[in-house]
This record gives C-alpha cells, structure tokens and sequence, in this order.
C-alpha cells in the first residue's frame, strides 16, 4: 500500500513484539490494469513466499478511470458494464487470496472531495462492501465512513489523543498528509478491534 496510511500501519505493526510485516506498493496500480501490474499473480506469490496471517488490501484509487480488456480496449467507468467487470475481477482475485490467509481487510477509498473522483470512490467502496460479503475471511474498512462526517468530506480531524491536523493536502485531496495517514491507521485498528488484538507496543 502506497501513500502516509500504508507507511503509518507498517509503522504501527513494526512496533508491535512477534510481528512481521512486508509492505508492497506500485505506484498508480490495481485490478484495471490501467496501468499494467499483475496484482493477482503478485499476491499468491508473495502468499506462498512469506506465508502471512493477514493481508491488507487497497486498491481503487486509479482502477476507477477505465478497465482495459484481454483485447487491449478501454471499458470506462461511465460505461455499461464497468461495475460489472470490475467485481468480476475482484471476486476472482478474492476467490484465490483469501483461503490461503487467516484474514483479508480490504480497505476502500477514503473520503474526498476532489470534483472527478467524489461521486466515484463511493461506486468503488459499494463493489468493494458487496463483494467482500461474498467471501470468507474478507472484511470490508469502510474508510470513507472513517474520514468523514454525515458522509461528508472533512480536511481536519483529531487523533487518538485529541491533536487537530490536516488529513490531506490543501491543493491535493486524494493523498493523505503524514497526520491523515497516522488518523486512519488509528481508525483502522479501531474498527478491527474486536476481532485484532494486538501485544503491546514496546517502550521506547
């Protein structure tokens, strides 16, 4: 996972005793190939390299310009039918990763209010919740709902300990800031607290 939220939860997970962790990230990247990158071959590798107990997934953040087929032709997301192929990659992609693993987390798009990309990220995060029911062992994080209030974006949250920060930046409202990615891991670890327990955080 690219980005502040992929680093801070590597950071996060490092600091934990007995945990191991191995971020993968590139760049502009998902299940569209878009932007040719062999996620699902990529996965199951690294699966049966490393051999983990969790996997933690985002993707979405480029896959919702156009879908490029077998033949080389675009399907574009305001066409009949995106919606379509785009969950029948992601369940086949789930109907591999997920029995190999004790957990997935895929973690859909946070909230924006950039003007191309709002009234988008929620038909990705609707795919993503809907297809992850479909799967054991997949739980969808409903990360617009963590970044936002009324389901509205907001640019300024407080974390754990009550500090207000800027999430993303001021001219740049996809990326987080360091603070935003920092907020979101919190949340994350907040919303997988029932089942996620993790050893305590060594003392520095």
């Amino acid at each position: 996972m690219a980005g502040y939220f992929g680093y801070m939860l590597e950071h996060r997970l490092r600091e934990m005793p007995g945990v191991q962790v191995l971020r993968i990230a590139v760049k502009s990247t998902g299940l569209s190939e878009f932007i040719r990158f062999d996620w699902h071959g990529k996965t199951l590798q690294y699966i049966q390299w490393f051999r983990p107990d969790v996997v933690v997934i985002l993707f979405g953040g480029n896959d919702c310009y156009a879908l490029r087929r077998q033949d080389g032709t675009l399907l574009l997301f305001t066409q009949e039918g995106w919606r379509d192929e785009y969950a029948s990659r992601l369940d086949r992609y789930l109907d591999d990763i997920a029995p190999k693993v004790k957990r997935v987390y895929l973690v859909g798009q946070p909230s924006t209010n950039h003007p191309y990309f709002e009234s988008r990220y929620p038909v990705l995060n609707k795919v993503f919740r809907d297809r992850s029911r479909k799967h054991r062992g997949v739980r969808y994080i409903p990360a617009w709902d963590m970044t936002s209030e009324k389901g509205l974006f907001v640019a300024v949250m407080k974390d754990s300990k009550g500090r207000a920060g800027a999430v993303k930046y001021p001219n740049d409202p996809i990326h987080h800031t360091p603070f935003g990615g920092q907020v979101l891991t919190e949340r994350f670890f907040d919303y997988i607290s029932d089942e996620f327990h993790p050893p305590a955080v060594v003392p520095r």
